[in-house]
């Protein structure tokens, strides 16, 4: 079941109103929360900013949930794994300028920094991948996952929000072990068969278009939406979005591995009406389509894909050659080169630079 609900405001008791509303078809927080289990709320909290860029979960929407875990009678911790090499102190700093530190503390949670890490072998593959024990050892994991565009993957909500469960720099680690997009996406899968969220919420009442999950600009869209299935609570936004979900790749995967039947959702909860305009995709010039390259052969794939580009404002900062999982980015006179020969076009350089300065570009735009 997909519960969805229209809501068109951060306004907090608008919000928490809308939150409950939109968990009663499941059954409440109640159903998910029992009196002295430990709680781990999950954000997406890409790295620091303000809540209205919309890179990052609201802290209305973590505050609703907090609020109502703990009412329920849980020990709530609010929590995530930034990406890159990020300290500590940066980490909790974080935690304040997107509203989650001040979000937990009045809904009577603690928040978390999640340094500390486990190896759990993923059951498909055998991968050996190091997780929070923090999210790990928790009894009740409720993913809460922003609606965005996503440059690698096209789309990022409840699945690829899964993706923070893995600390730091371990991320950028992964993309090397898994450098071809189909390869890294069915890895994406998996972890989300690992952790087996017990419930997933994704705000979409403000979301992000263009070349996200961190350049893009912020779209109104005014929806809600929470399922036990991660998989379909993201086939339902994306449809919101105005996109076809078969579309994306990682809807396209599920759908083939059987985790996903698209057909059986049974949806209730009241819905917008359809865009006018879509939400625009991560790079208008890509001619060839996410999901059209990620079907083609991996020699082929690796020829045509979208490809990091420096834009001429670069500062020379220096996050994204610490952040690249393959050291091809180096400082240079000031501004930053990739070596076209050592990358492997994850666009982990995209995702964190502070300056919105990595473009996506491709052949056939």
């Amino acid at each position: 079941m997909v519960s969805q609900i229209v809501c068109t405001t951060y306004e907090e008791k608008a919000v928490c109103a809308a939150v409950e509303n939109l968990l009663k078809p499941l059954g409440g927080m109640e159903a998910f929360v029992k009196p002295g289990q430990r709680v781990f709320i999950k954000p997406n909290m890409l790295g620091a900013g303000h809540p209205d860029d919309a890179k990052t979960t609201h802290p209305a929407v973590v505050y609703a949930l907090a609020k109502m875990a703990v009412q329920a009678g849980g020990d709530v911790l609010v929590g995530d794994c930034p990406g890159g090499d990020i300290s500590e102190g940066s980490a909790r700093r974080a935690l304040e300028m997107c509203g989650f530190e001040d979000a937990a503390r009045r809904a009577g949670a603690r928040t978390v920094v999640c340094h500390r890490h486990r190896t759990v072998r993923l059951p498909r593959t055998g991968f050996a991948m190091e997780t929070s024990v923090e999210m790990l050892d928790c009894d009740v994991f409720i993913n809460v996952a922003k609606a965005k565009t996503h440059t690698y993957a096209a789309y990022t909500g409840a699945v690829k929000n899964l993706y923070g469960v893995i600390p730091g720099t371990f991320k950028a680690a992964y993309h090397a072990t898994h450098p071809i997009a189909l390869d890294f996406i069915n890895f994406v899968l998996d972890i989300a068969q690992q952790m087996r969220p017990a419930l997933n919420v994704i705000d979409g009442i403000v979301g992000m278009e263009g070349p996200g999950p961190s350049a893009g600009l912020p779209r109104e869209l005014g929806m809600l939406v929470a399922s036990t299935n991660p998989h379909e609570a993201d086939w339902v936004m994306i449809a919101h979005m105005g996109w076809q979900p078969m579309q994306v790749p990682s809807i396209a995967l599920a759908t083939q591995r059987g985790l996903l039947n698209a057909d059986a959702i049974e949806l209730v909860g009241e819905g917008i009406a359809a865009l006018e305009r879509p939400f625009e995709r991560p790079c208008r010039k890509d001619g060839m389509g996410n999901f059209i390259r990620l079907v083609l052969p991996k020699g082929v794939q690796r020829r045509i894909r979208l490809r990091p580009v420096v834009g001429k404002n670069c500062v020379g900062c220096g996050v994204c050659a610490r952040s690249c999982p393959v050291e091809a980015i180096a400082v240079q006179g000031g501004r930053a080169r990739i070596d076209p020969e050592k990358c492997i076009c994850c666009f982990c350089c995209q995702e964190l630079c502070p300056k919105k300065e990595i473009k996506a570009r491709s052949r056939f735009g």
